[in-house]
């Protein structure tokens, strides 16, 4: 009986690990699929633990009291913005005259910072939208992975070109060399 017990919780654990993964394809799924692989996890760590050959369990309590005390530890002292590179250059952004930003969406949506509702609540983002003025290359105005509208792009500070990114910023680079050339050339005159 307790090898179809174990083989059941190993079963149940290896449909929820894929049910997840599938769930995890979209931001409106993906807590759900976050979900699902922990109680998958739940299964397989029980049926584990229901082995017969497991005699004693205490080196098995003393693994899960001294990881679960890390884990907390480390969730407690060392929180996501202690990612010192990343925050640092997020908040230069509030000292720039001009932001580029190409391609992106998702990782400089503002609504990640105070609108609880979205899926991107709490995602660490890029702040391009504290620079005083943002050029923004997209293909289209489409939202990100997460489906979520980017206010940036509808922002008064915000310029957006529309098409080929590298198509694009090729040309604004060639745009600006003609023009310090022929700046370089009206001032040696």
């Amino acid at each position: 009986m307790s090898d179809i017990l174990l083989a059941a919780a190993y079963l149940v654990a290896a449909i929820l690990f894929v049910l997840g993964l599938k769930a995890l394809n979209s931001p409106q799924t993906a807590r759900r699929g976050i979900l699902l692989a922990e109680i998958g996890m739940l299964f397989a760590v029980v049926g584990t633990l229901l082995r017969s050959e497991i005699i004693q369990y205490q080196w098995i309590l003393v693994g899960l009291a001294v990881g679960s005390t890390i884990g907390a530890l480390m969730a407690i002292f060392m929180p996501m913005t202690a990612m010192p590179q990343r925050i640092a250059i997020s908040h230069s952004f509030g000292a720039l005259a001009a932001t580029l930003v190409i391609g992106a969406n998702d990782v400089v949506n503002p609504a990640a910072r105070y609108k609880k509702a979205s899926p991107l609540y709490g995602m660490p983002i890029l702040n391009a939208d504290q620079a005083h003025t943002v050029m923004i290359l997209k293909r289209s105005l489409a939202p990100g992975f997460a489906g979520e509208d980017n206010e940036l792009f509808y922002d008064q500070k915000t310029m957006m070109i529309l098409g080929d990114a590298k198509a694009t910023l090729m040309s604004l680079i060639q745009l600006l060399k003609k023009t310090a050339v022929a700046q370089v050339t009206a001032t040696s005159q």
